[in-house]
């Protein structure tokens, strides 16, 4: 009963803030579009706040806590400092909830095009979750996030500030100063996918220089150690399939729209850091910060079947949510990823 009911507050949740969401994006009225626009991140947000399930929510506010008590506890110095300035752990997770769906609902706004409630949708049922769990690293993802919409509009000064703005709350998002090199190369593959096998393998046969690297320069070096080698694919069985509509169909208007070949280069970085994350025990969380473009993709993609393709338009965007509705169920429902379930309330302040 516990769980059928977390489902309905997750789900709820998930559904009034993709229908605010909607509402803001078909309203002419600027007070109109701000305010729905407001509505479907204070829905997500206070669900976020008002909880006690995920797998680290009490270590968090144990270090809240060792902070509050004047312990000058070695963590990055964005997250130290909501820390410090939030007066109880609950305003603490008000704020980091708030800004994590801040700079995600503003990078898909920008970079969805016209499927921006869609993507929005998909990206808190999937990383919700994920956020519950490891609060630092998911700002630092949705900022990276943002960071690629400053990226699209060519901006590399701010795309590089917001970089190093990530990097305050999770060291690791100082790897997506490079992925403007990554693009560039990336222009220049015809089979992207290929190409990301590719870098999987140069990625294992590096593994030793990698550890080197981390270890001398101090970082993360606990984080990222050998794990007992045991080889598993299974997470291509997540991976691969929301991608198959570029492949099946071969359609030119897909092929050489730049947007979904950008943000297909970026979603399939998730599978060499998956594979590297076989040998380097949590190597694997890199892929978070190139996993959310899913989002971004399945949107531009069905943005270009809308214009081009009306019948395969319903049944496509149907198969889409089918898809991360099942992923949703077997990943946190299921297999309790996060440790998400049972949705815990705590009212006090």
């Amino acid at each position: 009963m516990e769980i059928l009911l977390s489902i309905v507050i997750y789900l709820l949740s998930y559904g009034i803030s993709y229908l605010s969401s909607s509402i803001s994006v078909a309203s002419k009225k600027r007070i109109k579009r701000v305010t729905f626009g407001c509505l479907a991140i204070v829905i997500v947000t206070i669900v976020a706040t008002f909880r006690t399930s995920g797998i680290d929510f009490f270590a968090y506010k144990d270090i809240f806590n060792s902070i509050k008590g004047g312990a000058a506890y070695p963590i990055e110095y964005g997250w130290y400092f909501l820390n410090y300035i939030s007066k109880t752990y609950k305003m603490l997770l008000f704020i980091s909830s708030a800004i994590f769906y801040i700079f995600a609902y503003l990078a898909l706004k920008s970079l969805s095009n016209k499927e921006f409630s869609f993507a929005w949708f998909i990206y808190i049922l999937l990383f919700s979750g994920v956020f519950y769990n490891a609060m630092r690293q998911m700002i630092a993802v949705s900022i990276g996030i943002y960071a690629f919409s400053r990226l699209k509009q060519r901006n590399l000064i701010k795309y590089l500030f917001y970089v190093v703005l990530a990097a305050l709350f999770h060291k690791t998002a100082i790897i997506l100063i490079v992925i403007p090199i990554y693009l560039k190369g990336t222009q220049k593959v015809k089979h992207q996918l290929l190409f990301s096998i590719i870098i999987s393998i140069a990625f294992v046969v590096m593994i030793p220089v990698i550890e080197a690297v981390l270890s001398k320069l101090n970082f993360y070096s606990g984080y990222f150690e050998r794990a007992e080698t045991n080889i598993k694919l299974s997470f291509l069985l997540y991976v691969i399939p929301p991608i198959m509509f570029y492949y099946v169909g071969n359609y030119p208007f897909i092929k050489k729209n730049k947007e979904i070949n950008t943000s297909l280069s970026l979603y399939l970085l998730t599978i060499p850091f998956q594979v590297v994350g076989v040998f380097l025990t949590y190597a694997d969380r890199l892929m978070l910060y190139f996993q959310p473009m899913i989002c971004v993709f399945a949107a531009l993609l069905l943005s270009e079947y809308k214009q081009n393709l009306m019948v395969s338009y319903k049944t496509t965007k149907w198969l889409y949510v089918i898809w991360f509705l099942f992923h949703y169920f077997i990943l946190f429902v299921l297999l309790n990823g996060n440790g998400i379930f049972p949705y815990n309330v705590a009212w006090q302040l």
